[in-house]
Parts: structure tokens; C-alpha cells; sequence
């Protein structure tokens, strides 16, 4: 039996597809996403700072106190 999938019918099933993972298995969903964003955020911050001066272990820290809701000890 060959079993044929015209384009017209493979985009309806890929999201019939997607729509049953994202519902039966929102958190591994979740949690796939959001490693995806945090490697975008990470590969974005990488390209900055290679375009960016060198900044002291001062400036860094004090950066980071200003924009996190908790302050790091150093």
C-alpha cells in the first residue's frame, strides 16, 4: 500500500499535528519553548557583546543589580 500526501493535504494534518501536541502535552511544550527563546535571547546577547567594548567586573555587576529583581553578592 503507498500512502501519497498532496501539499493540499499536508498542511491541514501538520497542524492537526501540532494542535494535538500542544494540547496534550503543554508542559513539555512549554518547556521546549521556552528553551528556545532563552538560546535566541543567549545567541543575541553573544552577538552584542562581541560587537561591544570590554567592560569591567564592576560595570558588569552593577548592570546586572540594576535589571534583576534580586541583587547578586559579590
Amino acid at each position: 500500500m503507498e500512502l501519497l500526501l498532496k501539499d493540499e493535504n499536508l498542511k491541514p494534518l501538520l497542524k492537526d499535528i501540532l494542535v494535538e501536541i500542544i494540547t496534550e502535552r503543554k508542559d513539555e511544550f512549554k518547556d521546549i519553548f521556552k528553551e528556545v527563546l532563552e538560546d535566541i535571547a543567549l545567541t543575541q546577547a553573544i552577538n552584542e557583546g562581541l560587537n561591544s567594548g570590554i567592560a569591567s567586573k564592576d560595570e558588569l555587576f552593577k548592570v546586572l543589580n540594576e535589571n534583576w529583581s534580586f541583587k547578586l553578592f559579590y
